[in-house]
């Protein structure tokens, strides 16, 4: 009688076991794919800066080495900075943050992300519903849909466009969406599930190309997540991808 008595307590102690184990598990993963990321990003700093000493070069050799010493140097302050927001974001905590215009943190990212869009031979096609109140910190707000527009921009060919929309939804206008979608190259049905994980790139070389870390994603969840929110992605492969976040409205 008392070890049936004790088994519920037994089984929540394996069950919380497990999660720290997975817990531990994922921080380590994560901590090593950050010192990987950190590792190969000052090692091409530092193969620029030999390159230049092997011999003597003329001014513009050296203006020229230069300039890429401080793009370089420019890639290793953003994946820091996007590690430390991943962080913060991933920690926050406290009493919910105050309401906000998500129509209007969404379209300023949107206006931002323009002249962008343009020199990629894409168009932005928005539309934002008035009124749409959510508790998301408004640095939140603007990551979540910079990423989010970047990503799609980043991921469609010349002469196609992106749609931005923010509207209400659900019984009583309980819901906000943030739609963004794309009719670009999609992402391979057996990749969606890794598209969230941290230093994730389905296509690495790619991603290089246009200054990815595999962490806009990844830090997009987090934002959702610690607002209670939801976050899913539609996609498929040559046609395009449907990204739509769903939060509660305030």
């Amino acid at each position: 009688m008392r070890l049936r008595e004790l088994q519920p307590l037994a089984n929540a102690l394996t069950t919380m076991v497990g999660r720290l184990r997975v817990a531990f598990e994922t921080e380590h993963q994560f901590i090593s794919d950050a010192a990987h990321e950190l590792k190969t990003a000052v090692a091409v700093v530092r193969s620029t800066v030999q390159v230049l000493g092997i011999r003597l070069r003329s001014a513009e050799e050296y203006q020229s080495g230069l300039e890429q010493v401080l793009a370089d140097n420019e890639r290793v302050e953003e994946l820091i900075s996007r590690m430390l927001t991943l962080a913060r974001f991933e920690e926050r905590s406290g009493s919910p943050p105050e309401p906000i215009d998500l129509s209007q943190h969404v379209k300023a990212a949107a206006e931002k992300l323009g002249t962008y869009a343009e020199t990629r031979g894409v168009q932005i096609r928005s539309s934002f519903e008035q009124g749409v109140q959510v508790r998301l910190p408004p640095e939140g707000a603007e990551i979540l849909a910079s990423n989010l527009i970047l990503n799609a921009i980043q991921h469609s060919p010349k002469g196609s466009e992106v749609i931005v929309s923010v509207r209400l939804r659900g019984i009583g206008h309980r819901q906000a969406w943030l739609v963004v979608q794309d009719f670009g190259s999609g992402i391979a049905p057996e990749n969606l599930t890794k598209i969230f994980d941290r230093f994730y790139r389905e296509d690495p070389s790619r991603s290089r190309e246009t200054g990815g870390f595999g962490l806009g994603l990844a830090i997009c969840k987090s934002i959702v997540e610690a607002a209670d929110g939801e976050i899913r992605v539609q996609s498929v492969l040559h046609q395009g991808t449907l990204v739509t976040v769903y939060f509660r409205t305030a």
